[in-house]
C-alpha cells in the first residue's frame, strides 16, 4: 500500500475510533453522574453566595458557574445545579480529549496511534473522575491544552494567545501558574534577543491581565475589598487553603513524606496511562536524539516533560492530593502518540500496549463493561 493511501485509511480508520472511544466515555461517564458530593462549595458559593477560602486558588471558577447559570436560567431552568455543573465538566473534558486528539494528528502522530493514546488517557482514574466533579479540574485542563495548541503554532502573536489561556487556566487552578516558567523558557529559544524579549512581553501581559481579571471578577462577585487582607493574618489564610492537612512541604516537613504521597497520587490517577509513558518515554527521548527530522513531535515532546516536570515540583511542594496531578501527564499522550509513529514497530508496540492495558487493567472494572450491565 502506498504511504499516501495509508495515511489515508488510517485517518478515516483512527478517526471513527476515536469517535466510537469518545461516545463510550461519555456514555459511561454520564452514567456515573451525579457522581461527587465533595467540594460542594462552590455550589453553596454559587447558589447561596458562602464563599470559602479555596476559592482564593480558583479566583475564575464561580464567576464562570454564574454566568452558566444566568445562560440556564434564560433557557428556563431554575433548579439546582449540582448535575448542570457536572454535565458543564463533562462536556468541556470530552472537549479537551477531542483537542488532545487533533493535536497529536496535528504534530505529527497517526490518527488510530493518537486514539489509543488519547482514549487510554481519558479512561484513566485522575482523568474520568476528576474532570466531572463539580471542582475546576475539567476548565483548568481545556486551558492547559488550549495552551500548548498556541504555544506550538507558528502564528506571529501566539504568545499573546497562549498568555490568555495560561491566566484562564491559573484563574480555574492557581497550580496552573506553573505555565508561566514553562512558556518563558520557550520564548528563550526563540530566535534572536528581540523576538525572545517580545515574546516573553506579550505572554507575562496577557496572562497577569487574565490573572488580575480573574480576582477582579472573584472580589466583585463576593463584595470583597483589600482591605480584608488587613483582618486576615496571612499564615492562617495559606493553612486554610490547604484542605488535606500534611499535603504540603509546609506543613508535612518532610522530604520523604511528600515524596511518597506525591508519587502515591500519581501512581492512582495515572493508573496504566502512567504506565504506558514510563514503557515509552525512554525509546522517545532515544528517537528523537537519532532522528533529525519531526520537528512537531519533538518540541510537542519538550513541551509535554517540561509542563510535567514544572507541575509535579507544583504539587509535590504544595499539595501531594490535589485532584489535578494527573494533569502533569495530560500532554504526554499526543507527544507519544506523535513520537512513535513514524516507526512502525513502536507505533505497532504502543497501540498493542494500550490496548493491553484496556483489557487487562481495567478488566471486569472496564467502563464499558459496567456500561452494559447496567443497560441490561
Amino acid at each position: 500500500m502506498r504511504r499516501g493511501g495509508f495515511k489515508s485509511w488510517d485517518r478515516l480508520f483512527g478517526r471513527c475510533v476515536f469517535c466510537a472511544g469518545l461516545v463510550v466515555w461519555i456514555l459511561w461517564e454520564a452514567s456515573r453522574l451525579p457522581f461527587d458530593f465533595e467540594d460542594l462549595f462552590y455550589l453553596f458559593s454559587l447558589e447561596q453566595g458562602l464563599w470559602s477560602v479555596p476559592e482564593w486558588v480558583h479566583p475564575l471558577y464561580v464567576p464562570a458557574l454564574h454566568a452558566y447559570a444566568a445562560v440556564l436560567h434564560w433557557a428556563g431552568y431554575s433548579g439546582k445545579m449540582l448535575m448542570p455543573v457536572e454535565w458543564l465538566n463533562l462536556a468541556v473534558a470530552a472537549l479537551a480529549l477531542v483537542a488532545l486528539f487533533l493535536l497529536a494528528e496535528s504534530s505529527g502522530g497517526l490518527s488510530t496511534v493518537s486514539a489509543c493514546g488519547v482514549l487510554l488517557l481519558g479512561f484513566s482514574e485522575g482523568f474520568n473522575s476528576g474532570c466531572i466533579r463539580v471542582t475546576p479540574y475539567a476548565m483548568a485542563v481545556m486551558c492547559l491544552t488550549a495552551f500548548a495548541w498556541f504555544i506550538l503554532s507558528s502564528n506571529p502573536r501566539r504568545y499573546i494567545f497562549c498568555g490568555v489561556a495560561a491566566g484562564a487556566a491559573c484563574g480555574f487552578h492557581m497550580a496552573m501558574i506553573s505555565l508561566i516558567p514553562v512558556a518563558l523558557i520557550f520564548a528563550f529559544n526563540e530566535r534572536g534577543w528581540p523576538v525572545r524579549l517580545r515574546s516573553g512581553v506579550e505572554f507575562l501581559t496577557s496572562s497577569l491581565v487574565v490573572i488580575a481579571v480573574s480576582y477582579a471578577l472573584f472580589m466583585r462577585l463576593n463584595h470583597l475589598s483589600f482591605g480584608y487582607f488587613s483582618h486576615v493574618r496571612l499564615r492562617k489564610l495559606i493553612s486554610q487553603l490547604e484542605q488535606v492537612r500534611r499535603t504540603s512541604i509546609w506543613s508535612s516537613h518532610s522530604w520523604g513524606f511528600q515524596t511518597a504521597q506525591f508519587f502515591g497520587t500519581l501512581r492512582l490517577q495515572g493508573g496504566p496511562f502512567l504506565l504506558l509513558l514510563l514503557l515509552f518515554v525512554p525509546t522517545a527521548v532515544a528517537w528523537t536524539a537519532l532522528h533529525k527530522k519531526a520537528l512537531p513531535a519533538k518540541r510537542l515532546l519538550a513541551l509535554s516533560m517540561t509542563v510535567g516536570v514544572v507541575l509535579s515540583i507544583f504539587f509535590f511542594i504544595n499539595n501531594t492530593h490535589n485532584g489535578l496531578v494527573f494533569a502533569a501527564l495530560v500532554l504526554g499522550a499526543p507527544a507519544m502518540a506523535a513520537l512513535v509513529s513514524p516507526t512502525p514497530f513502536l507505533r505497532f508496540m504502543f497501540a498493542s500496549t494500550a490496548i493491553f492495558f484496556w483489557s487487562s487493567a481495567l478488566s471486569l472494572s472496564a467502563p464499558w463493561t459496567q456500561l452494559l450491565m447496567r443497560c441490561s
